[in-house]
């Protein structure tokens, strides 16, 4: 559908499509969505395995729609507002991409797509996520507007490998009319009763082309804790291990704006993925004038 001109189209066009594995919807070269809905979209066949649609005009997908054996679904610079049910899983979902759905208000429980980060490709020991906004979440225990933390950990905790990392949020402005095409944090840690250091680098690369960012973004992750070398922590009278993380913004475009860190422990279940777009901060907070 690249060369089409705007196209209406019946929200029945799916409705006998009963066998549809594949659905890819392609838009113009400029980008522009050329396929519409006026009347909405009464289904998505329910054998449907691989949905690539970027810029969907609907703000919903169809309530009735059957995720059970979807395995691929690219929704990226969407109208979408929320992707359906939340207690709808998508037991066979390897791919998600909602990248600049700036409607997007909710996202379900990941944790109901079991293969999603095993197919994502990222190491175990890594997970990342960008969004506008600027408001840290509360759970997180140590905040700072500085670009460093030091926190502290139960000695035992180390040597028993029962913990397990940080969970980091990094909040960071950009320049004026800013098109750069990369964000780039660096993350360093350091034991310092020991010498022992460990390193957590993410990059993020903006699939849209020439789209000026005006608001803070920020950044979830989770960096995975490096046990190596702990044969030199040495004993002492403390119970706690001292531990200095450091931020760092690895590109000329970005300002380090604030940070937090949390201590994930094996027998705490890790919670980051599950917040929504409200509670993490606000979706399109442009700069006042």
């Amino acid at each position: 559908m690249r060369n089409l001109e705007d196209i209406d189209l019946s929200s029945q066009v799916f409705d006998e499509m009963y066998n549809l594995r594949f659905l890819l919807i392609h838009n113009s070269t400029d980008g522009s969505n050329k396929v519409h809905f006026p009347n909405g979209l009464n289904c998505i066949p329910g054998e449907l395995r691989i949905l690539n649609w970027r810029k969907c005009p609907l703000r919903v997908l169809p309530s009735n729609f059957n995720s059970n054996e979807l395995v691929k679904l690219d929704l990226s610079g969407s109208n979408i507002e929320q992707l359906w049910d939340v207690t709808k899983p998508a037991p066979k979902l390897k791919w998600l991409d909602l990248s600049w759905c700036e409607n997007l208000t909710r996202i379900p429980n990941l944790s109901d797509f079991p293969l999603l980060v095993e197919g994502s490709g990222m190491p175990p020991n890594e997970f990342r996520i960008y969004l506008p906004g600027n408001k840290i979440p509360e759970w997180f225990s140590y905040q700072s507007l500085e670009s460093s933390i030091n926190i502290k950990v139960l000695r035992n905790d180390l040597v028993n490998s029962k913990f397990m990392g940080f969970a980091i949020c990094v909040v960071f402005g950009v320049d004026e009319n800013n098109t750069c095409e990369l964000f780039t944090l660096g993350v360093g840690c350091v034991i310092k009763t020991c010498n022992v250091h460990w390193h957590y680098r993410t990059q993020y690369w903006r699939n849209l082309p020439n789209v000026f960012i005006d608001s803070d973004h920020m950044l979830l992750g989770y960096c995975s804790f490096y046990s190596g070398n702990l044969m030199k922590l040495p004993a002492g009278d403390s119970d706690y291990v001292d531990i200095s993380i450091e931020f760092k913004m690895l590109d000329d475009h970005n300002q380090l704006k604030r940070c937090a860190v949390h201590p994930i422990y094996a027998e705490e279940p890790i919670e980051i993925i599950g917040a929504t777009i409200q509670e993490i901060g606000e979706t399109s907070g442009r700069r006042s004038d």
